[in-house]
Formats: structure tokens, sequence, C-alpha cells
């Protein structure tokens, strides 16, 4: 009788491995965290990359016409180019000698933040 009862406790053992392997997988399966959910301000930079994707290569008047410029809207556009050359998305770091060149400059960096906010906002609500 003395083996059976030696299978009997290997039996049991086994069993309690079984089961201590079996909880584990369960525990950390239901422990994993969901992926957070992007901040605002993630939205935000991520939502200005695109903008800025979507400006490449465009001129101040193909976005935003003739608006403000005097003739041939040249300054405008070197600002806007500029801007879009050194990654602006804040029109408060335009400067410049000419008004027009800061001009096209700062819209570059307003039509990107007001691209991105209107893209959190649809994220946010999506």
């Amino acid at each position: 009788m003395s083996d059976n009862s030696g299978w009997g406790a290997v039996v049991v053992v086994g069993l309690l491995l079984f089961a201590a392997s079996k909880c584990e997988s369960d525990t950390t399966t239901e422990s994993e965290p969901f992926a957070a959910a992007p901040s605002r301000e993630e939205l935000v930079e991520a939502a200005a990359e695109e903008a800025a994707d979507e400006l490449y290569g465009q001129s101040y008047q193909e976005v935003l016409g003739d608006i403000g410029c005097t003739s041939d809207c040249s300054g405008h556009d070197a600002g806007f180019a500029w801007a879009q050359e050194n990654g602006v998305d804040d029109p408060d770091v335009c400067d410049g000698n000419s008004d027009s060149f800061i001009e096209g400059c700062r819209a570059y960096g307003e039509e990107i933040q007001r691209r991105a906010e209107e893209a959190a906002v649809e994220a946010e609500e999506s």
C-alpha cells in the first residue's frame, strides 16, 4: 500500500502545481493594464504633426489666399515657407525685418495650431 500512497502524493503535488500555475496566468491577464488613453497634449502634438504633413509644400496663398497681401504675397509666402522648413508651430516665435514675412510665418503657426486643436477635439469626441 505504501506504493500507492507515493503516487497519490505525486498526483496531489502535481495538481497543486498545475492549479498554482493556472492562477498565476489568470491573474497576469486580468491585472495587465489597458493602454492609457492619450492625453490632450499628446492628441494636440500628434495632430500638429499631421497638420504639418498636410501643409507641406503649400504656399501662403494656396492655404489662405491673398488675405493681408499688398501686391504679390511674396513676403507672406516667404514667411510661410520659412515656418514650414523650421517646424514652427507657435506663431509667437516668428520674427524678422519684414512685416509681411512675419505675418506669413505667424499664419503658418496659427494654421498648425488651428488644425491641431480641431483634430484633438474630434479625437476626444469619438
